[in-house]
């Protein structure tokens, strides 16, 4: 696995879910790893499978991502990794117990078109992207059932505060108070409005806490 990795140019991103371990390289490829997989492979192997190399030494299975363009960034969620260039965001799901064969190919769940990332962050439930125009993208994870989460949001809503809850910048509804698309059960990644000049996003597992210019 080290070798793999100083191939690559060596490590200068790194993260971790319930179950595996990541890192970015310099030369812009993602490498998986972790122990006790529920492949059936020899104990030293090397497999293509589908867009993924894996190689496995006992326990220990290591998958390298291909078919990607120069990645720049990495982020990790408990089932999920997620890896961007300037430009796209894609997905790994990563089940606590999976046949490495059979991860899908990564999904590009994000294109932002011109404009390009600056930072990509993850949380427990949620992730986010920052643009260089200072724009905030966030995305979820369905991790409640649907009552639940109605429960928590209007709960969120009635006493104006939680992950459901901001307050524009606008100087014409600075008292209003709204959902932040794109957080929590949302998959979908969407634009939060109202919030301009965003220069770092911290996620927690039922809230969020942005910097603003």
């Amino acid at each position: 696995m080290l070798e793999t990795i100083e191939d690559n140019g060596g490590a200068i991103r790194c993260g971790a879910g319930e179950s595996y371990y990541v890192v970015l390289t310099a030369s812009g490829k993602v490498i998986v790893w972790w122990d006790g997989c529920a492949n059936k492979f020899e104990e030293r192997c090397t497999k293509e499978a589908g867009p993924h190399s894996i190689y496995r030494q006992g326990r220990t299975a290591m998958l390298l991502v291909n078919g990607l363009p120069h990645i720049r960034h990495v982020s990790s969620s408990p089932n999920t990794v997620y890896f961007a260039d300037s430009h796209s965001v894609w997905s790994l799901e990563i089940p606590a117990s999976v046949y490495l064969d059979r991860l899908e190919y990564p999904r590009r769940i994000l294109e932002l078109g011109d404009a390009s990332i600056q930072k990509l962050r993850s949380g427990a439930r949620s992730s986010a992207v920052i643009t260089d125009e200072g724009k905030l993208w966030l995305w979820g994870s369905q991790l409640v059932s649907e009552a639940d989460m109605q429960k928590a949001m209007h709960y969120a809503e009635g006493e104006g505060f939680g992950h459901w809850a901001y307050s524009s910048t606008k100087a014409d509804s600075t008292n209003s108070n709204t959902r932040w698309p794109g957080l929590g059960g949302n998959v979908e990644p969407a634009e939060i409005p109202g919030l301009h000049g965003v220069s770092d996003i911290a996620l927690g597992a039922q809230h969020a806490l942005a910097a603003v210019a």
